[in-house]
């Protein structure tokens, strides 16, 4: 939680900086869907968190890679997101996001929850890192810049 916070802080002077809008931000680094491929959220923060990028990195962050993973040449089969990607979190709004005024995006016009940016999660972890009552948590940035940790949703026959 610590770690979103600061990337929030970090985010919220990019922000500042760049006239209220969102980057425009690939998913992964393994992976590159625009051309030109996009930067990575650490890279577009870099400057705002100097010397600080393990703030990308979940002391919880583990990653298992299948033997058939590309990813699988360069690293060992138990890795974590953080070594195979720079980062531990997932950016989640890079095509509804990117270059958008805040307030201009789609989902900023959607209802959610009810509760705004409070409810559009824009960073998550991976995976549910957090599994020590079983059920598992992942942790979030949502687009008001603040962390929350989420639970799973169990379905209704739970």
């Amino acid at each position: 939680m610590a770690n979103l916070a600061k990337i929030g802080g970090a985010m919220s002077a990019y922000l500042t900086t760049n006239d209220q809008r969102w980057p425009y931000v690939e998913k992964l680094s393994s992976v590159k869907r625009h051309s030109p491929p996009w930067p990575t959220l650490p890279i577009v923060l870099e400057s705002y968190l100097p010397g600080d990028m393990e703030a990308f990195h979940c002391p919880a962050d583990v990653r298992e890679l299948s033997p058939d993973s590309p990813l699988a040449k360069t690293f060992p089969a138990t890795t974590t997101w953080f070594a195979t990607e720079g980062t531990s979190y997932e950016w989640l709004m890079g095509d509804s996001y990117g270059g958008k005024k805040i307030g201009d995006e789609s989902l900023a016009k959607a209802s959610g929850f009810g509760l705004g940016r409070a409810d559009q999660p824009l960073l998550t972890e991976f995976d549910l890192f957090h599994r020590g009552d079983d059920e598992g948590a992942i942790n979030t940035l949502n687009a008001d810049l603040k962390p929350r940790t989420a639970r799973p949703r169990r379905s209704a026959s739970e």
